[in-house]
């Protein structure tokens, strides 16, 4: 066994960060001080979702490990009678611990209620009565199942609520709550590959913003948040969560905090984009909010009450402007985000920059906001292809009779 200062010893933490941790270590043995095995369970009910105090645990989950046999679930709670509900709590607790986002973890739960609902309808109430033959029943029931509109779950819907279950249960096997995974052979539908529409056209974006009246106050505000969402490809949550103090004009540039992911980033303005933000921050912005009784420093807040826009409502104004430019295509707000990806990849922009500039860690995720067209493939393969540059001027003819008999 190592003493606390013998493990600082080896790492190259601060005196005032070493003072911070020992205090919480004596804290959580003083509370569990009855136990020679401290289990994860333990160490979720310490840090009670507060993200300053997870990243302290994991040091101290480091040395504890060094002490003790290991970090598990007492011996009772690894083989029988774990009621399915509370082993998904303990998934939403692990993710709230792990800081995924809260929209993460409610997509988890709600795909997993789906699950959950299925068991309660087969009488299944404990994860020990699950195995394969009770998931391909599951997989079946989906294959079969109506949506609340009536139709099919779609295959890709199908695929992400299994593989959702996957992960439930990989989560399982790896905190030792069971021994062998029910996933192990299931197998999974294959993903149909669409091509989405949700984008706008060149011609379509200038029809969308030519259309908007920006000598009404409404208006105005509009043409600005779209062209703010064309120019930066914010997200709609980034954009109604900006701040007055993340707005700087001077270097034409926005900083988006805690965006996707809880990472902050900067976001460049366009001129036209820029000259909106501009007015509407220095002249309408004041008189749009004058009967407003709350102070805020929200850049774009609801104009009687101060607070968030909500999605659904700017979700309605683009339908509403792109119904009056006569715009077919299905676009919504999320179309802002692909055209900027899309429209700055046909015009030769390097799609590693691209990629920083959307905030994605990885290329694979800008590679799906990427639509490309029939027109640019025939375009690149007129430009590049080494057999278009053969002909040149030369005409082909056909001179022979034989018919190959």
């Amino acid at each position: 066994m190592i003493s606390l200062q013998e493990f600082f010893n080896k790492t190259n933490y601060t005196p005032q960060r070493q003072a911070v941790i020992k205090k919480h270590l004596e804290d959580f043995q003083s509370k569990y001080s009855d136990k020679n095995i401290y289990n994860q369970s333990d160490i979720d009910s310490y840090t009670n979702g507060s993200k300053k105090l997870q990243e302290d645990m994991k040091i101290i989950e480091k040395y504890l490990r060094l002490n003790f046999k290991v970090i598990a679930r007492p011996e009772t709670e690894t083989r029988k009678n774990l009621p399915i509900d509370k082993m998904i709590d303990k998934l939403l607790i692990y993710l709230k611990r792990k800081n995924y986002a809260p929209r993460t973890i409610e997509s988890y739960k709600e795909e997993l209620k789906v699950f959950q609902n299925f068991c309660r309808e087969t009488n299944i109430e404990y994860i020990d009565d699950i195995d394969k033959n009770i998931l391909n029943a599951y997989k079946e029931r989906l294959y079969r199942k109506k949506h609340s509109r009536g139709a099919y779950y779609d295959v890709n819907i199908q695929l992400a609520l299994l593989q959702r279950l996957k992960l439930f249960f990989d989560f399982l096997v790896r905190e030792e709550y069971i021994k062998i995974n029910p996933c192990i052979h299931l197998t999974f539908p294959k993903e149909r590959k669409k091509i989405s529409r949700n984008i706008f056209t060149r011609n379509e974006i200038d029809d969308f913003f030519s259309v908007i009246d920006t000598e009404n106050i409404y208006g105005f505000i509009d043409r600005t948040i779209f062209e703010l969402m064309y120019a930066t490809g914010i997200r709609t949550g980034e954009l109604i969560n900006l701040r007055l103090k993340d707005t700087n004009l001077e270097d034409s540039l926005i900083t988006v905090r805690e965006g996707k992911g809880y990472k902050d980033r900067v976001c460049f303005l366009t001129i036209i984009a820029k000259r909106y933000l501009e007015i509407y921050i220095n002249q309408v912005r004041n008189d749009y909010m004058k009967n407003c009784k709350t102070k805020t420093d929200l850049v774009f807040p609801t104009q009687q009450s101060g607070k968030l826009l909500q999605k659904t409502q700017l979700s309605e104004r683009v339908r509403r402007w792109k119904y009056i430019a006569d715009i077919k295509a299905p676009v919504t707000c999320y179309a802002f985000r692909r055209s900027f990806a899309t429209h700055l990849l046909q015009e030769g922009v390097n799609i590693r920059y691209i990629q920083r500039l959307m905030g994605h860690e990885s290329i694979r995720t800008t590679l799906r906001y990427i639509h490309i067209t029939l027109k640019d493939l025939r375009q690149v393969l007129v430009k590049f292809h080494p057999r278009e540059k053969v002909l040149s001027d030369k005409k082909i003819v056909f001179r022979g009779t034989d018919n190959g008999d």
